[in-house]
């Protein structure tokens, strides 16, 4: 009869076999290599030795704390370059504006006691005084005067109220908010000792039927404010005054143009001084800033070292 009981695996030499799913045991010395292979990968990748991880991750935090350094200094830089650009604007700015103006704040200053009084100009014309021959030196630029008798010729009014008109004994224009009188042709009382303005055609007869008094600044016409110049320019035309005055001065007087009222230039002039002030302080200000943070990271530089 024949043996039904399997075969013992203890006498069988060969190897079992496998199932199907089953993963072959790696040889520890193919294990070894693979390893030795994706470290070297990883330090090639790494760029450092690759046992030296915890190099590699310090190196990184060094490379993050340096981005973040620079950016500080450059955000520092920035804020001193653009407060040093708004310094210049600023101081520019002001210097025109103090240039151009400087009569303004000048003549805010000038006192009671500085006023000029003209007094009548008709009974001075008719004593032969006359501006531009040295009997007239209280005419002085920028100045604060007082007049009275003068003479009113080629008047003219704005839609705001404004007069304007020529005193031929002054050679002056005269601005003011005050309403010219009008003239009465009938009214004349004309001293010979007047016949010259009339012969030199710089008045009419009916001129000397109406006077007006007043007060405020006298400044020459080329320099007058920027408000004024087109007035300026309109009795220069329409009166030949270039060609007529040849050497002769052509005076501004605003009437009502008190020194008082001046304050609101002055007022604008200290906010000016006060946005530069301010300035200057933000720039040094920036500035010291900036030179902290660059001795704190040349501090931390070394100290890392």
């Amino acid at each position: 009869m024949s043996d039904n009981n399997p075969p013992d695996d203890s006498e069988n030499n060969e190897a079992p076999i496998p199932e199907a799913n089953e993963q072959l045991p790696m040889p520890e010395q193919d294990l070894e290599r693979v390893f030795q292979e994706w470290g070297q990968k990883r330090s090639d990748f790494l760029g450092t030795d690759s046992n030296d991880d915890d190099a590699a991750d310090f190196g990184d935090v060094d490379d993050e704390g340096a981005s973040q350094a620079q950016l500080r200094l450059d955000k520092s830089r920035k804020a001193v370059n653009s407060r040093l650009i708004l310094l210049i604007v600023l101081t520019t700015v002001g210097a025109a504006t103090f240039v151009i103006n400087w009569s303004d704040i000048n003549y805010y200053f000038v006192s009671e006691s500085d006023r000029v009084n003209l007094g009548d100009l008709r009974e001075r014309w008719k004593s032969g005084e006359r501006p531009g021959d040295g009997t007239f030196p209280e005419l002085k630029a920028n100045s604060w005067v007082q007049f009275e008798e003068a003479i009113t010729t080629v008047e003219r009014e704005t839609d705001s109220g404004t007069y304007f008109f020529f005193e031929p004994m002054l050679k002056a224009i005269v601005v003011t908010t005050r309403a010219i009188p009008e003239k009465n042709p009938r009214n004349i009382a004309l001293d010979s000792r007047m016949q010259d303005l009339i012969q030199q055609k710089w008045m009419y007869p009916s001129d000397i039927s109406i006077s007006f008094s007043g007060q405020g600044r006298l400044i020459r016409a080329d320099e007058a404010p920027r408000r004024l110049q087109a007035v300026v320019r309109l009795y220069r035309r329409e009166l030949r005054l270039d060609s007529r005055l040849k050497d002769q001065t052509l005076w501004l007087i605003e009437d009502e143009q008190t020194p008082n009222k001046q304050f609101t230039y002055l007022l604008i002039y200290a906010v000016t001084i006060l946005l530069i002030g301010l300035s200057v302080w933000f720039y040094q200000r920036a500035r010291r800033r900036h030179a902290e943070l660059v001795e704190e990271l040349v501090a931390d530089n070394q100290s890392g070292l």
